[in-house]
């Protein structure tokens, strides 16, 4: 009887290239849920990344999640900051506890407020929607179908879609803010999707983070009315 050959890779001429963070030009990092930056990553010994993140310090125990796009496809690495490893130069560095992928991402503490947006699409096209909920991190947005025709909903199926780069512009009451943001996990139907704010600048910050702390007490206001009636 015949044995059969075992195959070798480069019988198959293919190439298959695990999604490694270090062979990618830059990903985006979070740091306990707050909004991305984008940064280089470099490989070290014992499953630790060292993240490019100049004049930036992070407290050892701080919880990361890094997102990048390889192949066309969106991956995740959830992992702890730890200490600058012996002999290695100092900076940031984080211990790979799980790689994750196509699962609803956290974003930090959410507050489930409405907020009028524009999502601008890749194409260019702009597309209106609302926050079921928002974060310092990201938002998680709808667009309501009833008001876009069956092409249009089909094209964003094809471009909000998990690692691609979008625009959105929230109508705050203090007047539009504009964030450049990463599609982390995408719903069933078309134009729900979970997005990580990313390289947001400190002034924007600074008014999401004061909306935030309003739609908080707003909330809790409402919660002892209820409560005392």
């Amino acid at each position: 009887m015949t044995q059969p050959r075992a195959g070798r890779y480069e019988d198959l001429d293919v190439v298959q290239e695990q999604p490694l963070p270090w062979r990618v030009p830059s990903v985006y990092v979070s740091i306990n849920g707050g909004a991305a930056r984008s940064c280089k990553v470099t490989r070290h010994p014992g499953d630790l990344l060292g993240l490019e993140l100049p004049g930036v310090r992070v407290a050892p125990g701080s919880i990361a999640e890094i997102q990048w796009t390889q192949n066309g496809l969106g991956a995740y690495v959830a992992g702890t900051i730890v200490d600058t490893p012996m002999g290695a130069a100092r900076g940031v560095y984080l211990r790979v506890d799980e790689s994750v992928t196509r699962i609803q991402r956290r974003l930090g503490v959410r507050v489930e407020v409405q907020v009028p947006v524009v999502i601008i699409l890749p194409s260019g096209r702009m597309v209106p929607a609302h926050t079921e909920d928002i974060s310092v991190g990201g938002t998680h947005l709808t667009v309501d179908l009833s008001q876009i025709d069956g092409p249009a909903i089909r094209q964003l199926a094809e471009e909000i879609v998990v690692g691609e780069h979008l625009v959105v512009e929230c109508q705050f009451p203090d007047g539009l803010a504009r964030f450049s943001a990463l599609v982390a996990d995408v719903g069933h139907e078309p134009g729900d999707a979970r997005l990580r704010f990313v390289d947001v600048d400190t002034g924007t910050e600074e008014r999401l983070a004061s909306f935030l702390a309003g739609a908080q007490r707003k909330a809790a206001a409402r919660k002892r009315k209820s409560g005392a009636g």
